[in-house]
């Protein structure tokens, strides 16, 4: 099954795990099996529209979910990462 791995400051919506796996043949799938899981992952990732978030990226494996479509098939060592944006440095 594909693994999702979530950063240190969004593992409070996943009951501290660092990763898990979810069932689903395509990245669509892959996702609401997450989001199933793991209500609070949806809250923390998607907008009140269903759509992710502007600072959050979603990656399968090297891949922006920008660059796929839903319906793309995955493979069972898939690997998918939420990734929140990083701000900060000199005003």
């Amino acid at each position: 099954m594909p693994r999702v791995y979530i950063p240190t400051m969004m593992r409070k919506c996943v009951d501290g795990k660092s990763s898990f796996e979810v069932s689903g043949q395509t990245v669509g799938e892959v996702l609401a099996s997450a989001y199933r899981a793991f209500p609070a992952l949806a809250t923390e990732v998607l907008d009140k529209d269903g759509r992710i978030k502007p600072f959050i990226a979603v990656f399968i494996n090297s891949t922006s979910l920008h660059d796929i479509e839903n319906t793309a098939r995955v493979r069972d060592d898939d690997e998918v990462h939420f990734v929140p944006a990083m701000a900060g440095g000199l005003d």
